[in-house]
């Protein structure tokens, strides 16, 4: 069906006041409306809009028309992902319409079938136990930082000492509908445990990043809403021997076995 000129595909007038080249500053400038939600379009990229409601959250959209009905299909909020990114965002789901799949069939089916987060964590790990060596410690991860289990005693902890818990946990995610969640629920997650603990971030966002790609190849979501988290900057282990250690780590290296030994003085 041939589109009306000055009109998106949901019918809506596009007007010079709605529809222009995507900037932050000029998004972050689009005011919110007195009741229900408004919509600014991008000229760069087809169907590319931002959805901003009269609370003042602004979020990127898709619109476009699945089986000549108009739908929008959330991207992800405008503080957690950039323009580029919700650009190529529109234009993998855009792509994906335009070969046939129905992105809002998929998304009600998986919320028919009741799939959350957990489930999605759950039927990745069933593989994972087959395929990866570590699959232990991701379990671990998960357990401690979204179930909020705490974490195991060490063997030379001494008795009485409390269990110690993670600053932080997200039990109510794993119960989240599959299909619901963005970009800015998972980076709300990674920045509460990064800011103590970056290391231990990056770690959840691969292994959230991985149960959702899983998901995909499953068929149960279109996109990985984890994929446009930012990773965290990671400063290197290392440190220097201090004077009174270099003797007695001589002493132990010139008791390796040779190889070992002769490792170790070339990485020196």
């Amino acid at each position: 069906m041939a589109l009306q000129r000055g009109f998106t595909s949901s019918g809506i007038k596009m007007t010079q006041d709605n529809r222009f080249s995507f900037t932050s500053a000029r998004l972050a400038s689009v005011p919110p409306p007195p009741s229900g939600a408004t919509y600014v379009y991008d000229t760069a990229t087809p169907g590319l809009a931002m959805r901003v409601t009269k609370t003042g959250a602004r979020t990127f959209v898709l619109s476009r028309r699945i089986q000549g009905r108009p739908a929008r299909i959330t991207l992800g909020s405008f503080n957690a992902i950039s323009i580029p990114d919700a650009r190529r965002a529109a234009q993998r789901v855009s792509g994906e319409i335009a070969s046939g799949v129905n992105v809002l069939a998929q998304r009600k089916a998986a919320r028919a079938r009741g799939r959350r987060v957990g489930d999605a964590f759950e039927a990745w790990l069933a593989i994972a136990k087959h395929r990866k060596r570590s699959w232990e410690a991701d379990k671990r991860l998960w357990e401690i930082w979204i179930e909020g289990r705490p974490h195991k005693a060490r063997a030379n902890q001494p008795l009485g000492t409390p269990p110690r818990v993670a600053r932080c946990t997200f039990p109510s995610f794993a119960k989240r509908p599959l299909l619901e969640v963005t970009t800015g629920d998972v980076e709300r997650i990674t920045s509460q445990i990064g800011a103590t603990s970056p290391r231990t971030a990056n770690k959840l966002r691969a292994l959230l990043s991985t149960v959702w790609n899983h998901a995909m190849r499953r068929g149960e979501t279109t996109s990985n809403p984890v994929r446009f988290v930012e990773r965290f900057p990671e400063h290197s282990r290392e440190r220097s021997l201090k004077e009174g250690e270099l003797e007695p780590f001589m002493r132990a290296l010139a008791a390796e076995p040779p190889t070992w030994r002769d490792y170790f003085l070339l990485a020196l």
